[in-house]
């Protein structure tokens, strides 16, 4: 009990530095609505996407035991390796064993505060470790830096927090390297933050690179003989990251992640006086595109950094190594080639300049150096210079803010304004407090308290501004639909058994919920996915634009169905598609099982190796897909193309094959109502494509048909709403409503009729063609006859992991247009084994190993030569 009392009282300052941060979060999330339990998450932006249905499914690996190489359960197939190192590779992420799925909004939560509050103690051991600074400045430095607007304000993106860990650990290692030679530090570190997130790795490796050649450069006598030092730790740990770097470089290479084209120009949206805007308190823009750089760490290191730049007596080289830092850094703010690069040539999808943490952190740098320096005469211009800001910022907001800015309001300047004063009255009492030690020790605690408070300020309208910007969502999004979902696929899985199996969701959470409940589907977010194969349903009428970064299965056709083998259909409303039944009902949950779900390989000729998807158009797609493995000659699709019988709330324009449908009244909903004939023997879609995606942002479309209603947001999914299947003719009479802006532009809509006899004479061939798969957790297994030369042609994503044996026999695979496996085969009988491995991971594990090996080799020598 004495040695636990005894640790406490040790390390009380890192009890204050994890905690006070934390603390300030759960108040922050607590005035908004947020804390365990509650009905607000923070799941904002991707968060609620993406990150609660990745930690979700890594869960599920660790307690299932599923590979951590491949995954069935997105996009048809998917690489999890890549997915791992670019989401999820973080120490902190095994600590969502503790805590089931369904509470997953209490995990994510948690975590954050976690790493918010593990930031804070990383700077506040670096600082300790490198300046001579007192108690109070150690604790100022670590609430600032892990307070900074960067975390805060994109605290949301919980994978992006393990950087800020390692951040000051790596430069806590480099001033070891540079004082003594010692680099364990150093190398763990390094390789830890590569492992974890090499994105951001790659950012602060350069970053960290610079500041070790600058200062080398500042003691240029006593550092050099550490040079080799350095470079052998970064190389020994950038080598063994490549365990995890290398195949997600592969697999993002491979899979069209091409560099963004080079602007010669100023970058967007920035503009003078930006990094004055965003260093008053409480600053928030937007993560979206047109954001400047969040750049707010504190008003005291901002005064500091000035009297560090003016002070006369600093070491010269020191003072320019510093200044060549923040110049770079500003220079990359404002020109386009420095900014690609500190991304990685890559132009980010909103969420601008994620290298602006440098800027803050070199701040920090700079005032901690200046502390350790500052001599008396000095600390009395801190009080005066606080003054002088408030006049400034006064006059900038009538000047530029009000005009340039409009997101800084008179509040925020009157509060910077406030605290300025009142850090001038702290600074000034306690510079001129002399020799009382005692009444310093108040000073010193009063404007501590300050820091915290003004800290506190900032973070509370952090998570205002991703309030206003992302909107926080409410738990029942995820939990309430989940209990349903979990207990369907739970049902499907007994009733499968080893049988493999495709599903989706008719009205989904997320494009990543097959993920989080471990189904084999088909839609997918993730920056991480197998483009070809996302082209290629797209052109078949599974939208994905753009990167192919979002695919989404609803609204498409009966005819992909079968195809992809899409087996299952979960619905929150009942289900009008042709031999779909309904086999169970869970609550308000039904799910349908689809008769006419074919296996996921299909012999057919060789031609396939030539043909062509038409683009553009989605049904021709479909037809001669299906034509070419059947080898029919069929003609699924009929047209109607009606008008509207009433309009409610909205007025339409026809012209050049487009209709403009714009609102009477704002904030409700615009009306079309039909009446249509469909022949008998026909499931029928109504065809909506926009003209304009940038007018419809994120405008929902609801269809009204026969008591069923669906909603489905127009940019994300497909072009064919289900308006039902019906064995004889009828009168059909539907409404569909537009709702998100007060005006939408499409082209001229239609009826598709798919003829359901046409399908069925497919249908009944291709089931003869069809190849059943055994599949493991990274592997595919066939036995087959064929009768001849032919392609077996799969709907498994084509990965350059893949490995493909026939009769034990290793052979080539010729991917179907680069997306899909398919494999020529011989006559006779055949086994097929496919087996998947990521490709670079083999040398990655070595390169590893290398890595750790000669590191310690390296350290075994220079402590021999010693």
């Amino acid at each position: 009990m004495l040695r636990l009392r005894q640790f406490f009282h040790d390390k009380k300052l890192y009890f204050i530095m994890f905690f006070v941060p934390v603390i300030i979060m759960i108040i922050c999330y607590a005035i908004i609505g947020i804390y365990p339990g509650s009905k607000l998450t923070v799941m904002a932006s991707d968060s609620f996407s993406q990150f609660s249905n990745f930690h979700a499914s890594f869960r599920r690996v660790l307690i299932e035991g599923d590979s951590l190489f491949y995954t069935w359960y997105s996009a048809l197939g998917l690489n999890y390796w890549a997915l791992i190192s670019y989401y999820l590779g973080g120490i902190f992420t095994p600590l969502v064993l503790l805590v089931p799925n369904h509470l997953m909004p209490d995990t994510l939560y948690f975590l954050t505060l976690l790493k918010i509050g593990c930031a804070s103690i990383s700077f506040g051991y670096f600082t300790q470790k490198t300046f001579r600074l007192s108690d109070a400045s150690h604790l100022f430095l670590a609430f600032s830096y892990s307070l900074m607007s960067f975390i805060i304000g994109q605290s949301e993106l919980i994978m992006w927090l393990d950087a800020f860990v390692w951040l000051p650990l790596i430069f806590t290692g480099i001033h070891q390297v540079t004082k003594s030679g010692k680099s364990p530090l150093l190398f763990w570190s390094y390789l830890i933050l590569f492992i974890s997130n090499f994105y951001f790795g790659f950012m602060i490796g350069l970053f960290s690179f610079l500041y070790f050649c600058l200062l080398t450069w500042s003691d240029w006598k006593r550092r050099k003989k550490y040079i080799l030092d350095y470079f052998a730790t970064a190389f020994s740990a950038g080598i063994a990251s490549m365990i995890m770097i290398l195949p997600t470089v592969f697999d993002l290479k491979n899979n069209g992640d091409e560099l963004s084209k080079l602007h010669w120009g100023k970058t967007e949206a920035t503009q003078l006086f930006d990094l004055f805007a965003k260093q008053l308190i409480g600053i928030y823009d937007t993560t979206k595109y047109g954001s400047i750089p969040f750049t707010y760490v504190g008003l005291l290191p901002f005064l500091i950094v000035i009297i560090f730049l003016v002070q006369p007596k600093v070491n010269k080289r020191v003072k320019i190594s510093a200044i060549l830092l923040l110049t770079l850094l500003m220079t990359s703010f404002y020109w386009e080639p420095l900014n690609l690069m500190w991304q990685g040539f890559h132009s980010p999808n909103m969420f601008l300049f994620r290298y602006s943490f440098l800027f803050s952190f070199t701040l920090l740098l700079i005032t901690a150096y200046t502390l350790e320096h500052l001599e008396r005469e000095t600390l009395n211009l801190l009080p005066f210079l606080s003054v002088a800001f408030i006049p400034i910022i006064g006059l900038l907001y009538m000047t530029v803010f009000k005009t340039d800015y409009p997101y800084i309001k008179w509040y925020h300047v009157v509060i910077t304004a406030v605290f300025y004063l009142i850090y001038a009255v702290c600074l000034y009492s306690y510079a001129n407090t002399a020799h009382d030690t005692h009444t310093k020790k108040k000073w010193t605690l009063v404007t501590l308290a300050i820091i915290v408070i003004e800290l506190s300020l900032n973070s509370f309208f952090m998570t205002q501004g991703i309030l206003a910007d992302w909107n926080y969502p409410s738990r029942s999004l995820y939990s309430e639909p989940y209990k349903n979902t979990a207990e369907s696929v739970a049902r499907i899985k007994k009733r499968q058994g080893s049988e493999f199996y495709r599903m989706e969701q008719m009205t989904p959470v997320s494009a990543n919920d097959s993920l989080n409940h471990g189904y084999p589907g088909l839609s997918q977010f993730s920056s991480i996915r197998n483009t070809r194969s996302a082209e290629i349903l797209n052109l078949l009428g599974f939208r994905s634009r753009g990167a192919h970064a979002n695919t989404r299965y609803q609204n498409n056709t009966l005819l992909m169905d079968s195809l992809f083998g899409v087996k299952y259909n979960l619905t929150n409303d009942t289900l009008s598609k042709y031999q779909f039944d309904l086999v169970d009902h869970v609550d308000s949950m039904s799910t349908y099982q689809n008769q006419r779900a074919l296996n996921l390989g299909l012999l057919t000729d060789n031609q396939i190796h030539t043909f062509q998807l038409p683009e553009n158009n989605p049904l021709l797609a479909q037809e001669t897909l299906l034509n070419q493995l059947a080898s029919t000659e069929e003609h699924y699709f009929s047209y109607q193309y009606p008008l509207p019988t009433q309009l409610d709330n909205a007025t339409i324009t026809y012209e050049n094959r487009k209709w403009q449908i714009k609102e009477k009244q704002t904030n409700i909903g615009k009306t079309l109502f039909f009446t249509i004939t469909v022949p008998a023997n026909k499931q029928a879609y109504f065809n909506l494509s926009p003209s304009d995606f940038n007018q419809i942002k994120s405008s929902s479309a609801t269809i009204l048909v026969n008591g069923r209603k669906v909603k489905s947001q127009i940019s994300t999914t497909g072009l064919f709403y289900d308006l039902g299947y019906y064995d004889e003719e009828t009168v059909v009479s539907f409404s569909i409503e537009f709702f998100g802006t007060p005006a939408i532009t499409i082209w001229t809509p239609y009826i598709v009729l798919l003829d359901i006899p046409s399908f069925e004479r497919t249908w009944d061939k291709l089931s003869q063609q069809q190849v059943a798969f055994e599949m493991g957790k990274r592997s595919a297994t066939a036995s087959f006859t064929s009768d001849k030369k032919q392609t077996l042609w799969t709907t498994i994503p084509y990965d350059k992991g893949w490995r493909a044996f026939i009769n034990e026999k290793e052979v080539d695979i010729k991917p179907f247009q680069d997306g899909f496996i398919t494999i020529p085969v011989e006559k006779g009988k055949q086994t097929l084994n496919l087996i998947f491995f990521p490709q670079g991971l083999k040398t990655g594990i070595f390169l590893f190993f290398v890595g750790i090996s000669s590191y310690y080799i390296f350290l075994y020598r220079q402590k021999n030569k010693e």
